[in-house]
């Protein structure tokens, strides 16, 4: 019998498709890679504190309603299945006044502003929409391609941006994210996890000489005020901060399948994707940032991270998977408005296909520099 995970000198995790090429994948004696064992564990014990998770989350909502600030919670919303099912469940399972506000990446499907359009007017939540200047996000994205191989981190960055601008702005004492471990699953892949944090952005853009101030999407500016003292003293001995909003990572607390997630935001918020795509449907270029993850190892697919990922969870089967793998080895053309996304970039087709394809790039900017001491400061200034 041919072993179907043995593909081209490389070998496949025997539960789920992922390829021993990227070096963080280890095999255990049984076939299987350290991310499915790791998951294996996790879901084991979100399944058993099932119970107490979702009450900390109801005691989370009570808790944000008794401070009757304007707004309950503020909603990061784009238009994609997790952010409008958050606002659903914001809105109409935990009856919360809730303020919804989009970070225009410049690079919004259509599809996607309409289910944000259809989300606001199926619930009472309001709705703020900040967009930087798309010239500098462009050059933004042009440079962090060249220099990590990777264009997403300045739309991450401008995300949580835009949900601490909007709890701020308004004292809203909850941030509710449509996230969490369950689905993280490029967290474990460091040669493909994308940063969205303010010192990994910093590190990217020192020095270069851009055409614009990027300070506001740093937040480095220290000022020492009572509230920063207070939030610092609170990050070092670990209990939470009065002064700043509590972040929720939704799917922590709560773990409906994906079915049920697809099925209730048809129905109760009106959301639809296109006939092509489900997952991030609300961004132009998604396709090419899975193109661009596809290039950094023998063995990778547009899809191989994500369909291991719904492997883990039950919702996809590996023959499937791997029938995906195989289709995509012979097809693997172009991904949609790649040549519109390198043209508002500035970017040849042979500069983009060259600073794809080494997965250290992003790597070298992850290393500490300077003093531990004032790495760990500024990761916890910056939590």
């Amino acid at each position: 019998m041919v072993d179907t995970n043995k593909e081209k000198n490389f070998i496949r995790c025997h539960k789920c498709v992922m390829p021993t090429t990227l070096p963080s994948v280890k095999l255990d004696d049984r076939g299987v890679c350290n991310n499915c064992n790791y998951y294996e564990k996790l879901l084991t014990k979100l399944d058993n504190e099932k119970e107490e998770r979702k009450k900390k989350l109801d005691e989370l909502v009570l808790w944000a309603k008794k401070k009757k600030r304007p707004y309950d919670c503020v909603v990061p919303l784009s238009g994609g299945k997790d952010s409008v099912y958050c606002l659903y469940l914001a809105d109409k399972v935990y009856g919360m006044k809730s303020l919804s506000i989009t970070f225009d990446n410049g690079l919004l499907s259509d599809h996607a502003k309409q289910n944000i359009r259809n989300a606001i007017n199926k619930t009472g939540s309001d709705h703020l929409i900040y967009g930087p200047n798309p010239k500098e996000m462009m050059e933004l994205y042009g440079l962090f391609l060249r220099k990590t191989g990777t264009f997403c981190p300045p739309c991450m960055r401008g995300i949580e941006i835009v949900s601490k601008m909007g709890a701020d702005m308004f004292d809203v004492p909850l941030i509710i994210k449509g996230t969490g471990a369950r689905y993280s699953y490029l967290a474990r892949v460091p040669e493909l996890f994308q940063n969205g944090d303010a010192a990994f952005f910093s590190r990217v853009v020192e020095n270069e000489k851009l055409s614009f101030n990027v300070d506001a999407m740093k937040q480095f500016t220290v000022k020492w005020d009572l509230k920063r003292i207070v939030h610092l003293s609170t990050a070092l001995l670990r209990i939470p901060d009065p002064t700043t909003p509590r972040h929720v990572s939704i799917y922590d607390h709560l773990g409906p399948s994906y079915d049920e997630i697809l099925g209730t935001i048809k129905k109760e918020m009106g959301w639809t994707e296109p006939s092509d795509q489900v997952e991030h449907m609300d961004c132009k270029a998604s396709k090419i940032a899975s193109y661009a993850q596809s290039k950094k190892a023998k063995g990778l697919s547009d899809a191989t991270c994500k369909n291991s990922s719904l492997i883990r969870l039950g919702s996809m089967k590996r023959d499937e998977a791997m029938l995906y793998e195989k289709n995509y080895n012979d097809e693997n053309k172009d991904p949609p408005n790649l040549d519109w996304f390198l043209c508002q970039i500035g970017m040849s087709r042979d500069e983009f296909e060259g600073s794809i394809t080494d997965w250290r790039t992003i790597q070298s900017f992850r290393d500490d520099r300077g003093s531990l001491l004032n790495n760990v400061y500024l990761k916890l200034y910056n939590r």
